[in-house]
């Protein structure tokens, strides 16, 4: 009797284990297809703005958070010797920085500055609303260039699209303004290159939110240190 009832014992804890045997996985071929689309990265824009030696690029996204800045200063080299190739680059490293500088003092307040930047947002913008408020037959760029200091033209954008690129420019203008400072400091080389029919060089210089971050790490590492 004792051997029978241990029997059932057995069969019963076995029957137990197997029903909470763990189901199987689900396939990856689900789960990717259950997993949530991923969200798309906003348009990234760039405006540019002549200097006198050289130019200075704006990066930025449709929602108007600054991405970053580049500038390009230029310079002649007097002689072949090297020498004078290693200064005339240190010329155009500092008229390169001088650029951000002034444009961060001067340009970014001002009208045009506004206007570049609205311009560029909308421009190759597919929204049906400024392809209905352009000029029938004419070139787009064209049309974009009839904006007003203001940001737009009621002939070329409508309302609604001066508006946002009002905004927008707003919104550069002010992460530029209140962060000149940490901006230069996070300006780092890119690029050189040489002309060599015309004995032309130029350097470019970047700064971004990961040179900024940087820039700031270095900085409070040194101060550390003191």
């Amino acid at each position: 009797m004792k051997r029978n009832l241990i029997m059932l014992s057995v069969i019963a804890i076995f029957a137990t284990g197997c029903s909470s045997t763990p189901k199987p996985p689900i396939p990856l071929a689900q789960l990717k297809a259950d997993a949530p689309a991923p969200v798309s990265r906003l348009e990234k824009k760039e405006a540019e703005f002549l200097k006198s030696n050289g130019s200075v690029k704006i990066e930025f996204d449709e929602s108007g958070n600054f991405l970053g800045l580049a500038s390009t200063g230029t310079a002649y080299i007097d002689t072949n010797h090297n020498s004078s190739r290693e200064n005339a680059f240190n010329i155009a490293l500092m008229r390169a920085k001088r650029n951000v500088s002034e444009f961060l003092s001067n340009d970014v307040g001002s009208n045009k500055f506004s206007k570049t930047i609205t311009k560029t947002l909308m421009k190759n913008d597919g929204t049906d609303s400024i392809k209905s408020n352009r000029k029938e037959g004419s070139d787009g760029a064209e049309n974009l260039d009839l904006l007003d200091d203001g940001g737009g033209n009621s002939e070329t954008m409508s309302a609604e699209d001066r508006i946002r690129g009002q905004r927008v420019s707003t919104y550069v203008k002010e992460q530029m303004t209140d962060n000149s400072a940490a901006l230069l400091r996070g300006l780092v080389i890119t690029g050189r290159s040489i002309e060599k029919d015309s004995n032309l060089v130029s350097v470019e210089v970047r700064v971004t939110r990961n040179t900024v971050a940087a820039s700031h790490s270095l900085r409070q590492m040194i101060e550390g240190l003191k």
